[in-house]
């Protein structure tokens, strides 16, 4: 990604009435911001961003900074948020304008990016950058001959701008200008000769010339170029196959398979040339896979489907010709392929049916206008569409926004002992008082402090002989607690709260911590039964009852520990997961909600209510509150929202 063409000749704007010192401070904290960013360390750039918006609102570098760092890690409602911010504090900026526009762009806002551009454009009205990127929005909305003008312009204004001849190329691609596209490409090489994109692109021209030779040579030097370029050795698959060498065209898909596991497109691809190779159980495989990354893809059952029904597993072919149907009710051929199917296990009334709706959707089909063919064919290729990802690097595949991870509610907050307790905010001032009237250092977490296995067993050991000798000793009673939870002890360590819980009633981290461990135990149970979890076994849990570590009780203790800790946010939060859990969504908000008013900057409760809200299909708002999530720190969200608000 070129940063550097957009963003810093910063003169660095502070309060004029500000003391001098608290002005050099802001000064500095900008400058560490900048440099945050132009090294890629876009969360602390954030963090960062925060707190000078912190102590000076009015500043628009601030909300700028953030909004590029958001920006750059794919959050962008979040970046559009804080350019917006930028623009109404400093509406001259034009590298503002230049951002919210690629921001608008990559949402797909292309008449928002439009008009960005033109004000950026207004401002700066001889930059180049500003010409190529607005050149890219018209080649999403395919309009080539804008793109091409401003490619003109820009080169007008730098001769030697390769990127310009690359967007240049693009639109005459999209033209079917092969031959002009050619020329650019060569001039783009001449520019640089190690941009392993410019041989890429000049390869896919060369391979609609049938220039196969040419086509090939180009993809090697690509790979030679960047060898983690997983597009590079897709695009070369697709030659070898043309050639009908399966064998390389297998090797380089599995290559891109071995960069991103998840690719889609690519096992799509390797499915076909295994039904080529003959292998129809392994194309299956793929297909299945293609099937759990894009369960919403129309081809992949229907071809599933054809192999079901080579291999005569007539059942599993009629599911996937059905499933085909659901996605797209008028595909004939998948009635006609159903019926076929359904003649070979003798239903036949059955088979008769899909017949004669396979004949009604191909009569109507022949009956459409041209504008209505146009239309069935923009629907059959938005069902057909992969969700595919090629990396160019093995750094571009580690961001964080690419990384793969499970998407689930984040954990229940516990208290816990610490030796590592910050000097952070109103909260852990409040648990270090509330710590030291029993003689426990505590904080919230999620889990104890990193520590072995063995270190825990003899301080489990260690506090036991003090807890024989002094049956009474609370805070060996809690540290021992904390130590058996970890261990997934459940039942000795709610044995420890109870006993606490008799001993001091009012201590609202033992409510707390035994909902926790209830909870867990429940999830633990249910996994057993359910035979997804090996590693737990109730007959390891002594005088286990079910009855006992139930939603009930657990709720029981967490309103107990709110009651107690009013002024904490942790109870509620974790009462918000519970009611989410059990698909009460507007209490578990209630709750969400709570904690936000009680504590602001706690990004753990923004994620949790977001991606509850995605999984309900409100999207928009699931998503702001995901991007909040992201700037306060939770780095997940920018997983989450790269997969579902992009």
């Amino acid at each position: 990604m070129q940063k550097a063409f957009l963003l810093f000749s910063f003169v660095f704007l502070t309060g004029v009435f500000q003391p001098v010192f608290s002005q050099r401070n802001v000064d500095l904290m900008l400058f560490q911001t900048q440099q945050l960013l132009v090294n890629g360390d876009y969360i602390n750039a954030i963090k960062s961003a925060n707190e000078i918006v912190l102590v000076k609102p009015y500043l628009y570098e601030p909300y700028f900074l953030r909004g590029v760092s958001k920006f750059y890690l794919e959050d962008y409602h979040g970046a559009v948020t804080d350019l917006d911010k930028a623009i109404e504090l400093k509406p001259n900026s034009p590298r503002a304008y230049h951002y919210r526009a690629l921001t608008r762009e990559r949402m797909s806002d292309f008449d928002g990016a439009l008009r960005d551009f033109k004000a950026a454009m207004y401002q700066n009205p001889n930059s180049p950058q500003i010409l190529i990127n607005r050149a890219i929005t018209y080649l999403y909305l395919e309009q080539f001959y804008n793109a091409i003008s401003d490619c003109n312009r820009a080169i007008q204004l730098d001769p030697k701008m390769q990127r310009a001849f690359l967007i240049r190329g693009a639109a005459k691609t999209g033209l079917d200008d092969f031959i002009a596209a050619l020329s650019d490409y060569n001039q783009a090489i001449k520019l640089n000769r190690f941009d392993a994109n410019a041989y890429l692109r000049r390869g896919m021209v060369r391979y609609e010339l049938m220039d196969l030779d040419g086509a090939l040579a180009d993809f090697n030097e690509a790979i030679t170029l960047n060898s983690e370029n997983s597009y590079a050795y897709f695009s070369r698959a697709i030659v070898y196959s043309e050639l009908n060498n399966l064998d390389s065209a297998m090797a380089d898909l599995n290559q891109v398979l071995a960069i991103d596991p998840n690719n889609s497109l690519t096992y799509f691809r390797r499915a076909l040339i295994y039904s080529d190779m003959g292998e129809n159980d392994k194309a299956i495989d793929d297909y299945s896979r293609v099937a759990d990354i894009n369960p919403n893809n129309l081809m992949v059952y229907f071809n599933r489907g054809n192999l079901y029904l080579q291999k005569k597993k007539y059942k599993n072919a009629i599911a996937d010709f059905t499933s085909a149907i659901k996605i797209y009710p008028d595909f004939s051929d998948a009635y006609g392929n159903r019926a076929i199917a359904k003649s070979q296990i003798n239903d036949n009334r059955g088979a008769d049916i899909d017949y004669d709706k396979a004949r009604e959707l191909e009569k109507a089909h022949y009956a459409k206008t041209h504008d209505q063919l146009v239309a069935e064919e923009e629907k059959i290729r938005s069902l057909i569409d992969f969700k595919a990802e090629f990396f160019q690097s093995e750094k571009e595949k580690e961001k964080l926004q690419n990384l793969d991870i499970d998407i689930d509610l984040l954990k229940d907050y516990s208290i816990v002992c610490s030796a590592n307790i910050t000097n952070g905010g109103d909260f852990d001032f409040s648990l270090k008082q509330l710590g030291d009237s029993y003689d426990l250092s505590i904080k919230a977490a999620v889990d104890i402090d990193p520590i072995s296995e063995l270190e825990i067993r003899e301080k489990i050991d260690s506090l036991s002989t003090v807890i024989t000798h002094s049956p009474e000793k609370f805070s060996a009673l809690f540290q021992r607690a904390n130590l058996y939870g970890h261990l997934k002890n459940y039942h000795n360590a709610i044995i420890d709260y109870d006993r606490i819980i008799e001993i001091a009633p009012d201590f609202g981290p033992a409510y707390l911590n035994r909902g926790v461990l209830q909870s867990q135990l429940i999830v633990m149970f249910n996994a057993f039964n359910s035979s997804q979890n090996n590693d737990f076994n109730p007959e390891d849990q002594p005088d286990y009852d079910q009855n006992i570590a139930n939603i009930t009780n657990v709720k029981s203790d967490y309103e107990k520990a709110a009651e107690l800790m009013p002024d904490l946010p942790y109870a509620y939060f974790n009462l918000g997961n519970i009611y989410c859990s059990e698909q009460k969504y507007n209490q578990g908000f209630a709750m969400y909600d709570k904690v936000i008013e009680i504590d602001p900057k706690m990004g753990e409760v923004f994620y949790n209510k977001g991606i509850t809200m995605i999984f309900l299909n409100d999207s928009d708002n699931g998503c702001r509150y995901i991007s909040k999530a992201g700037e306060l720190g939770i780095k997940n969200a920018y997983t989450v929202l790269k997969r579902f608000c992009n």
